[in-house]
């Protein structure tokens, strides 16, 4: 289509393109764009920052931004393929009466406080740990038997958490 058509013909292209599109199985938005004669789709670059961002959203827990229970099952199954595996661990903390604080104090403030919790792991733990949030208020901790045993974890509970002006 030479490129003085194409703006009488812009509706028709995007009607037919958008057509094909449907017909694959899935709906997207197609953005049609002359350029010097030239019909460019960007339906590729919007297809693959949507894998993109689907692959996060499998692996991450959306509130911690730490990764999730089938993220950890991939990082401990690379964990027990390397040479390390016979000294990696794995721990699960399970934070008492969570429940009763969420109910009491509402789930923004649970929130607060499970955002406190994984950044004291976080930074009390350090980078040679894998931390990971596996359930409502489960966190799991993997690395090697130095790291992650009672020693190195129940201190980083021992201070209380200071959550929006309530002490916990």
């Amino acid at each position: 289509m030479p490129f003085s058509d194409l703006p009488e013909r812009l509706p028709e292209v995007r009607q037919r393109i958008g057509g094909a599109v449907a017909r694959g199985g899935h709906r997207q938005h197609v953005t049609v764009v002359a350029v010097t004669g030239y019909t460019v789709l960007r339906l590729v670059a919007r297809r693959r920052a949507l894998a993109a961002r689907l692959a996060d959203l499998v692996a991450t827990d959306p509130l911690t931004k730490l990764p999730n229970r089938t993220r950890l099952i991939e990082i401990i199954d690379d964990a027990l393929a390397g040479a390390a595996r016979n000294d990696t661990t794995l721990a699960l903390i399970d934070i008492d009466h969570f429940a009763e604080i969420n109910d009491a104090l509402g789930h923004h403030f649970g929130d607060q406080l499970l955002l406190a919790v994984a950044a004291r792991l976080h930074n009390g733990l350090g980078v040679r740990t894998h931390l990971a949030r596996v359930g409502g208020d489960i966190f799991a901790v993997l690395g090697n038997n130095e790291m992650v045993n009672p020693q190195h974890i129940l201190p980083q509970f021992e201070a209380a958490f200071d959550v929006d002006l309530q002490t916990v």
